[in-house]
């Protein structure tokens, strides 16, 4: 073992040399959203595996480890999602995923300043660990075509430049000082191709089929029982029913949703919306319309986009059923306010004051027949 890490330490010098070459590389595809990026990074990774096992930087040894798988999956990532032109889209997160990412990234970085500091001779521990947790992190952003990891390889690369001079990697401190303003550089582009994205495509008009009738949308925070009504109103009617389009759209989506995408959501919702319509013989029924979008937009995201707003203003139901939420919670992996459905009820009420609105709750047999009432003097012209 002896001979192999002298050997390790005699060819430490060019091994240094390639890695920062094929890093440099790496993080210059990365920028221009080049899937070659991801060979060239493997490259550097399986050379740094070696290099910082042979200065004691152990952590930093495991997590060049890490990087050779990431270029695996960074590569699979890029190559399934790539559009016309080639590249794929640029996505962000809202700033509660990155308060997570930082309090989860910083206890792991605890944890493993804990490990290294009792279990090996590194150097430097503490910031060792950090860089390594916060590295993970961003790699695995890079990956999922996340803006704002540039941001965050600002700071690793700026203090790694300090801390690989310590430990006498000159070239890579170096390479870390460059990195810091290729990742500025980073940013700038992959924001600059953010904004210039376009907006996803619109769906397609469906062919009519007839004059389309009214419509009545059951609408309310999440968990009210909106779904289950539409559905016991569409069988006791026999009239059909739109359902909610966020649910799908939401399960195939492999990134956190964006404007665009509540966007595009509420699109198909009008969509499904116009094609029950026109089935319909006396009025179709809807579950949820762009007022939801709307709301969740404001909530989540900020103020909605004029697209957004047009869809809502624009959109005319004869009726809307408010659903109370005053049943029982479900778990749902897609849910997100569990604990304030009541405060998103009264922001429908104020969104919908000047509207057709009729509030249902109680049991669910109560909520139906609430609903058959406000449906049968609907019919009747009440």
């Amino acid at each position: 073992m002896r001979p192999l890490l002298e050997l390790m330490e005699e060819w430490a010098p060019q091994m240094e040399q390639a890695a920062v070459v094929f890093s440099l590389l790496y993080v210059f595809l990365a920028a221009r959203r080049s899937i070659w990026c991801w060979l060239f990074g493997g490259l550097a990774s399986a050379i740094s595996v070696v290099l910082f096992f042979t200065v004691k930087l152990y952590a930093e040894s495991a997590l060049y480890l890490f990087y050779v798988v990431m270029a695996v999956y960074g590569w699979w990532q890029w190559s399934k999602a790539r559009g016309d032109d080639g590249n794929f889209r640029i996505v962000e997160w809202r700033t509660d995923r990155h308060v997570l990412l930082i309090v989860v990234s910083g206890i792991a970085g605890i944890g493993l300043f804990s490990l290294l500091s009792e279990l090996t001779d590194a150097e430097l521990p503490f910031a060792d660990a950090m860089t390594t947790t916060f590295s993970i992190a961003a790699t695995f952003m890079v990956a999922r075509k996340v803006l704002s990891n540039w941001i965050y390889w600002i700071a690793i690369d700026a203090l790694s430049v300090w801390l690989y001079y310590t430990r006498g990697l000159d070239y890579f401190a170096l390479l870390m000082l460059l990195y810091t303003g290729m990742a500025a550089y980073g940013f700038v582009q992959w924001r600059k191709e953010y904004r210039a994205q376009e907006p996803l495509p619109e769906p397609e008009e469906p062919e009519n089929h007839g004059d389309p009738k009214p419509v009545v949308v059951i609408t309310g925070p999440e968990c009210s029982g909106k779904t289950t009504l539409a559905k016991d109103l569409s069988k006791a009617t026999f009239q059909p029913w739109a359902e909610e389009q966020a649910r799908a759209y939401l399960e195939q989506l492999e990134q956190p949703y964006t404007s665009d995408d509540l966007v595009n959501i509420a699109r198909m919702q009008l969509e499904a919306i116009r094609q029950s319509s026109q089935r319909a013989a006396l009025f179709a029924i809807s579950d949820t319309g762009p007022e939801v979008v709307l709301l969740w937009h404001r909530d989540k995201l900020g103020p909605e986009p004029p697209a957004l707003r047009a869809m809502h203003e624009q959109f005319t139901p004869v009726l809307y059923l408010l659903c109370r939420p005053d049943i029982p919670y479900e778990e749902d992996p897609l849910r997100e306010d569990p604990h304030r459905r009541d405060e998103l009820f009264e922001q429908y009420r104020a969104l919908l004051k000047d509207r057709p609105v009729v509030e249902i709750s109680g049991t669910r047999k109560e909520r139906n027949q609430s609903a058959m009432m406000a449906l049968v003097g609907l019919v009747r012209g009440d």
